[in-house]
């Protein structure tokens, strides 16, 4: 199985990404255009393309960096 710390050390042998990278990903969650990432859009990728999570643990996720409280990322976020 993969680590939490497996994936931290294959992620620094990464080369960096670029911004215009981080963008084509980010507008790939972002399944309406709205340039927000909202719960269920974020919920819909990693339950389809990723392990299945809950509801309650994709919130937590965005909990985590979401800096203006609003419940959506946005790409500065």
């Amino acid at each position: 199985d993969l680590t939490f710390d497996d994936f931290v050390d294959i992620c620094r042998k990464e080369p960096v990404t670029t911004e215009e990278d981080l963008m084509k990903a980010f507008r790939k969650i972002d399944l309406n255009g709205d340039g927000y990432i909202s719960l269920d859009e974020l919920f819909k990728i990693l339950t389809t393309k990723g392990e299945k999570m809950s509801r309650k643990e994709v919130r937590e996720m965005i909990d985590e960096v979401d800096e203006n409280k609003d419940g959506k990322l946005d790409y500065r976020e």
